[in-house]
């Protein structure tokens, strides 16, 4: 029996595609908060992988699962199209039809968090962009860059550091007690 050689699969990225900040199903991060299945599916795009997490259901409100992604190191290969990003590009879907929301935040180097818990969601594949105007700086999380969040701040691209994942009965009060699932293949930044 011949060994197979190792190989690598490489992406190749052209000049106006988004900058990738994460692969979900890449890293080892693990949900926080109620106890979450996570296993790797196939994604929307041939031949890639997105990541599953499922809960049995959330109890009263706070309950919920989170999951913090660090941003890809090779963002910083492309730092100038970064700062200029303008889009927040989500590839994901509902892994059940009552999983319909989604909340996604961008957390700065300083702790600043930028997000939305508007995100709809749908059982088929899904391309999402949302304009950076639409992520509003979470003061409800009291972050510690107490100076951040104020008239005229915004978010600065080139400064995120970690993506925050969240779904759970804030976004789903009619069914929370019922099993929900949400699937991730990648966020990425893009300047439109």
């Amino acid at each position: 029996m011949t060994a197979k050689p190792d190989t690598w699969v490489v992406r190749v990225a052209r000049e106006d595609d988004p900058v990738l900040l994460t692969e979900p199903a890449r890293g080892n991060a693990r949900p926080t908060g109620v106890r979450a299945a996570r296993r790797v599916v196939p994604g929307m795009d041939r031949g890639s992988r997105a990541l599953r997490i499922a809960v049995p259901g959330f109890g009263p409100e706070p309950s919920c699962s989170t999951i913090r992604f660090p941003v890809n190191d090779a963002v910083a290969l492309w730092a100038d199209k970064v700062a200029e990003a303008t889009t927040l590009i989500v590839k994901a879907r509902a892994g059940t039809p009552r999983s319909k929301r989604v909340e996604i935040v961008l957390i700065e180097e300083d702790g600043a968090p930028w997000g939305t818990s508007d995100i709809a969601l749908d059982t088929q594949w899904r391309e999402i962009r949302i304009p950076f105007d639409k992520l509003r700086f979470f003061a409800h999380w009291k972050p510690a860059c107490a100076s951040r969040g104020k008239k005229g701040d915004r978010l600065r691209p080139a400064k995120v550091a970690r993506i925050s994942v969240c779904f759970g009965a804030f976004l789903y009060p009619e069914t929370r007690e019922q099993p929900h699932a949400i699937e991730i293949q990648e966020i990425s930044l893009l300047s439109e």
